[in-house]
């Protein structure tokens, strides 16, 4: 199953002896309405194909891997450090979402490093670069396996802003 985010591919053709080197590079988006001025602002790569058939494996990630990746001490530990670090306006949550929440998605390399932070549902701009800021704070991750090998994995994680207090 694809999750939402940009994706390239890039392909190695064999299309006879006298064609070597052939590749179909194609670059595509994944998203939802919220998304679509931010995909209207992004353009495609204008990288020279030799460039792009090099990091052919630059995007690819698993979604799921036998071994999942883990945030040192635990998801207990992640929603701790999340909280900790958020430095936000609470006037800026809006009181009409049932669940102030930012989800961001982001891709775990082998070495337990965070890359290509994107926001996949927001709440305004301010908020979902808080929440972006957060995520790329993060210490290394323990990486996913598959196989017994560390791979890319992508993550989607929660961060929750909380609410001012009432006043009665």
């Amino acid at each position: 199953m694809l999750t939402l985010g940009i994706y390239r591919v890039v392909k190695e053709m064999d299309i006879g002896d006298n064609y070597h080197d052939w590749y179909f590079a194609a670059e595509f988006r994944i998203g939802h309405k919220v998304e679509e001025q931010d995909a209207a602002d992004k353009e495609p790569s204008s990288k020279p194909l030799q460039e792009v058939a090099v990091e052919k494996d630059m995007d690819i990630a698993y979604d799921e891997v036998e071994e999942m990746p883990a945030f040192p001490g635990g998801m207990s530990a992640l929603m701790d450090f999340i909280r900790k670090n958020l430095n936000y306006d609470k006037a800026l949550v809006p009181e009409t979402v049932v669940i102030p929440r930012v989800i961001v998605q982001f891709v775990i390399d082998e070495e337990g490093n965070i890359l290509h932070p994107v926001v996949l549902r927001g709440l305004n701009p301010a908020l979902d670069e808080e929440a972006l800021r957060v995520v790329k704070l993060m210490p290394k991750w323990k990486p996913g396996r598959q196989s017994g090998k560390p791979e890319k994995v992508r993550y989607a994680i929660p961060v929750t802003f909380e609410r001012p207090a009432k006043v009665s």
